[in-house]
């Protein structure tokens, strides 16, 4: 199917979010922004970086300053064939494109999951140094903006050479032909690809980037008050059966900072430019000067020869 259908056939992001609310206010439509991913389906990104919107911000700490959502998950619309009912939740950057597959954590419905954050950032070196690391987004003719999408672009790229159609599990390059997935030639073609890039060892040009932000994150989760509800005589069955539905559909998350510290990893070389051409000078002027003392001895031991 090509995402136009397959987003027709997911979740309705907009059945999805039930409640929002960032830093005490109502979030606006303009800041959750809709995806497909092959394998999670229809996906929402609240607060990325858009062209001519610059992300939302916080100057405070704590469970009121964060984003609070609720979810519903609509069981009652989940094929038979799947095994868990959830939320699969990415934490990344504003500039960064999520990658559930590699990065985050399932939220099971019926909890309240509170996830408090605290942010690392690591600077590497450049070459001649040893990550080799690059400026990714500063490079010319780039079509990756990470060291994954590096790696997935060259997966696809031998894909298309060797099968003439790329994986379309790996969401990138999507203006080369998709696989076909049920096609047994085309499907053991790309296992094919991989197992000889594995055995060969063949190792695409993706090195570290030079700054990369990471999240630690400390997750706590409590029941959703379901279970509170008294049941006698009197209780109306309608009462019984929206207090499970809510239990079996809702997911409530609440994500905030729990310090604005940040942890930053800066790599130092252990001579600067400086510092080197000023350890160099001083050899050389060492050596310089013992080699005149050197020479002098010898002309005054020649010289002391000569008069015996």
């Amino acid at each position: 199917m090509n995402e136009t259908h397959r987003f027709q056939l997911g979740h309705d992001p907009k059945h999805f979010v039930d409640d929002c609310s960032f830093n005490g206010r109502i979030c606006s439509k303009f800041r959750l922004k809709d995806f497909i991913n092959y394998r999670y389906g229809n996906c929402i990104t609240f607060n990325e970086r858009i062209q001519g919107i610059e992300p939302l911000q916080i100057s405070e700490t704590g469970f009121s300053s964060g984003l609070v959502m609720k979810l519903n998950i609509e069981t009652c619309y989940y094929l038979p064939n799947t095994h868990t009912r959830g939320v699969r939740v990415v934490i990344h950057n504003p500039t960064e494109i999520p990658k559930p597959e590699e990065d985050g954590f399932n939220l099971s419905p019926g909890y309240e999951t509170t996830i408090s954050l605290r942010q690392q950032i690591i600077h590497r070196l450049p070459s001649p140094y040893k990550d080799h690391c690059i400026h990714y987004k500063a490079q010319e003719n780039s079509t990756s903006n990470n060291k994954i999408e590096c790696i997935r672009t060259c997966i696809q790229k031998y894909n298309f050479a060797n099968c003439h159609c790329i994986d379309p599990t790996l969401t990138v390059v999507n203006n080369f032909k998709p696989c076909n997935l049920i096609n047994e030639t085309e499907s053991c073609c790309l296992d094919d690809v991989l197992n000889v890039m594995v055995q060969n060892r063949t190792m695409c040009e993706c090195p570290m980037p030079c700054t990369s932000i990471y999240y630690s994150e400390i997750l706590s989760t409590a029941r959703l008050p379901s279970e509170t509800l008294f049941v006698d005589e009197n209780t109306d069955l309608f009462e019984i059966v929206k207090e499970m539905r809510f239990r079996y559909e809702s997911v409530r998350l609440n994500v905030f900072y729990s310090s604005l510290e940040r942890h930053v990893y800066t790599q130092q070389p252990k001579f600067q430019q400086a510092e080197l051409l000023s350890y160099l000078g001083n050899e050389l002027a060492l050596w310089l000067g013992l080699s005149l003392v050197a020479i002098a001895e010898f002309i005054e031991k020649l010289m002391l020869s000569t008069r015996c």
